[in-house]
């Protein structure tokens, strides 16, 4: 899985070399700072929406009750876009708690990822759905060592999964350009032996 997060007009560019290559994506938005709200649903058909917050706090800095209020309206926004249920989230600065984690199961999230706070490059399955390390950035100098052992793995007795994170604005910025995320996907992409999901697909 990918999960991409903040929202940014180059999405568009990121989902249409997804989909060439059969590749899924969660993309994690703040309601009120989407460009363009008319194109969200047709934009991001075939992949997940997911929330990132109202306006990006972080969350172990902000109040219990305002941090609750800055999801679930970001929740209702987003769910008035797409026509579905919005179950994902993905903490903004990577800023948690545990009295954060043990409460978004009540507001309706059946996982919570964290954006690069200790990326995780064991290829295991999550094991605390509400505290989820990525396997890593999609400008890790190691990206595409990852994706070369990903697809060899072979030994059928064990599940390996691989999440890659970032932000669509970080292409043509000096952090990430396009041919690295075009050569991993089609090293990674169009396989029969990958099971290419949401992460909401993941966890359901």
């Amino acid at each position: 899985t990918m999960s991409y997060d903040d929202g940014n007009a180059l999405d568009e560019k990121v989902i249409e070399i997804f989909n060439r290559y059969g590749i899924k994506g969660t993309f994690n938005l703040c309601y009120p700072l989407i460009p363009d709200k008319e194109k969200v649903a047709q934009m991001y058909a075939g992949h997940e929406v997911a929330s990132h917050t109202m306006y990006h706090p972080t969350p172990d800095r902000c109040p219990s009750v305002d941090f609750a209020m800055q999801i679930l309206d970001d929740r209702k926004g987003l769910e008035s876009l797409v026509g579905y249920v919005i179950s994902g989230f993905t903490y903004p600065n990577s800023g948690t708690t545990k009295e954060i984690e043990d409460m978004l199961p009540g507001l309706g999230f059946i996982y919570a990822r964290h954006d690069g706070r200790g990326c995780d490059p064991s290829f295991r399955l999550p094991e605390n759905p509400m505290n989820w390390q990525p396997t890593c950035h999609q400008a890790d100098p190691k990206l595409m060592e990852y994706g070369d052992f990903f697809t060899r793995f072979n030994d059928r007795s064990y599940l390996k999964f691989m999440c890659v994170y970032g932000h669509s604005h970080e292409f043509g910025s000096g952090v990430m350009e396009w041919k690295k995320l075009e050569d991993f996907c089609a090293l990674v992409g169009k396989r029969d032996d990958i099971w290419y999901a949401t992460s909401v697909q993941l966890f359901d």
